[in-house]
């Protein structure tokens, strides 16, 4: 009799587990970071109850090793900690002076691409700028006020290789002033496969043609996705695009990723009319129904 009861209890409380997950999915910035620059990203997570980890990167650099991003399994084996790596603000990087510089090294950077290749990780970069590390330069040369990184641009998916990349192109997403965007191309670099995913509409005279505003990148193995543009909490194209990079780097569904039935399709189209839907009230109701019904079994 008392086997039955656990038995039943444990089954009953599935539903709960679900959302008593190690988070698979970790936030990486700079210490003492602007919160605009990640506050986009932490802000979606957040509204649909998907859980992360923060690892905050010391200007001084980064002085732990690799294996922080792994665990101890029951047998004493190493297990990755995650399966996505979000860099809010590109490479994590800071103005020391008047150059910007990763606190992340490259000998770093290179351990953190082994370890998304070696174990299935991906790797989302958001506010990227054009450079050899995404197989891509600036599509018009340019210095300082010369560049013209304020102009107004509709986004436009590839749908053939972009995650809900239909939707995208369906909600009429537009990048201006309000939101720091780099149009860039592509510059095949040895080692990479290079896919543009998403372009900026024309803006004449200085961009007579789509140009490159996001890619995924193979790098032997190491798979990432960069988007050469800021994401700003106040904006409902950022909200939009997080949705996006949720389902590129997870390869789920929002409401597998937080036990809801809100569908990613259903948020990227709320997020772009502006009318962010929370999980919160979704989570309480399943939870609490949960516990009725173990309630109820038991008694």
């Amino acid at each position: 009799m008392r086997f039955n009861i656990i038995g039943k209890l444990v089954l009953l409380l599935l539903p709960l587990f679900v959302f008593a997950e190690n988070a698979e999915i970790a936030m990486v910035i700079i210490e003492d970071a602007d919160k605009d620059n990640y506050s986009s990203a932490v802000k979606t997570c957040e509204d649909y109850k998907i859980q992360y980890d923060q690892i905050t990167i010391p200007k001084d650099g980064y002085k732990d090793n690799i294996e922080n991003l792994f665990y101890e399994n029951v047998n004493g084996n190493l297990q990755p900690k995650y399966s996505v790596l979000v860099f809010p603000n590109g490479r994590v990087s800071y103005k020391d002076g008047k150059t910007w510089t990763s606190a992340i090294t490259d000998a770093q950077w290179d351990q953190i691409e082994g370890y998304a290749r070696n174990n299935d990780v991906r790797l989302v970069f958001l506010n990227e700028y054009p450079s050899t590390a995404t197989g891509t330069k600036l599509y018009k040369a340019c210095d300082g006020s010369d560049c013209k990184f304020d102009l107004t641009h509709k986004v436009i998916a590839d749908e053939q290789n972009l995650p809900l990349g239909d939707t995208v192109n369906s909600v009429n997403l537009v990048v201006n002033e309000n939101i720091y965007h780099v149009p860039a191309a592509i510059d095949p670099t040895q080692g990479m496969e290079v896919i543009p995913v998403m372009y900026f509409s024309p803006a004449e005279p200085d961009y007579p043609e789509q140009t490159v505003a996001a890619v995924t990148v193979n790098k032997n193995g190491a798979k990432l996705i960069a988007f050469y543009m800021a994401f700003g909490e106040w904006s409902k194209e950022s909200s939009a695009l997080n949705v996006v990079w949720l389902s590129w780097a997870t390869g789920k569904d929002l409401k597998h990723l937080n036990g809801g039935s809100y569908d990613s399709n259903g948020a990227l189209q709320d997020a772009a009319s502006g009318d962010v839907k929370s999980n919160s009230l979704e989570i309480v109701f399943v939870t609490l129904a949960t516990l009725f019904t173990i309630l109820a079994t038991l008694f």
